[in-house]
């Protein structure tokens, strides 16, 4: 079976008054379909995060932003059926 492999991602900007708690929801739910290849997820000013899954098998990313500007970046390739 040929496969394709295919390169999803994004990037936010937020500006926080203080420390302020995110979730996010934007990396492609897992299943036996696709095949991740590669993964990046970043933030800047370097911030830990911890993922979890939801009820409905979603992966969340879970986090605290500090005050001022923030950056969140995800970048990934899967590969998926032809």
């Amino acid at each position: 079976m040929k496969t394709m492999r295919i390169r999803v991602g994004c990037e936010f900007y937020y500006e926080s008054p203080g420390p302020t708690a995110a979730i996010w929801q934007v990396r492609p739910r897992p299943n036996d379909v696709q095949q991740m290849v590669s993964e990046l997820w970043s933030a800047t000013p370097a911030t830990p995060s911890i993922f979890y899954f939801d009820v409905y098998g979603n992966m969340c990313d879970r986090m605290t932003l500090p005050e001022g500007s923030s950056t969140i970046r995800y970048d990934a390739v899967f590969e998926v059926p032809g």
